[in-house]
């Protein structure tokens, strides 16, 4: 994946993978597996031929004021006051907004 692009970070893959690969990687999340692979996202295609392929699709969300990460969806974006952008960022993951509710409760 590495060799296919410089920001891996910035791409969402698709794992072809047989019936009995997909087994083993329901044992962990694709949230997991994205990291293991340095990818945005991973989602899994079950082909009946043994044919190991990847797929990267560049990732159409911004990124995270806070985490840096590429996770934030336009169409969710928090709309925030005008004395809430001073202290706040406005551009959030979901991840990152549900942690800062949760520290302002």
């Amino acid at each position: 994946i590495n060799k296919e692009t410089k920001k891996s970070l910035e791409y969402n893959a698709v794992l072809k993978v047989t019936q009995e690969d997909l087994s083993l990687l329901e044992n962990y999340s694709c949230d997991e597996v994205a990291e293991v692979l340095g990818v945005l996202s991973v989602q899994y295609v079950v082909q009946d031929k043994d044919c190991k392929d990847v797929q990267l699709t560049p990732s159409t969300f911004g990124v995270c004021e806070r985490c840096r990460k590429m996770t934030v969806d336009p169409s969710h974006t928090r709309d925030l006051s005008q004395d809430d952008l001073e202290s706040e960022p406005s551009n959030l993951c979901q991840r990152c907004i549900r942690v800062l509710d949760d520290l302002k409760a």
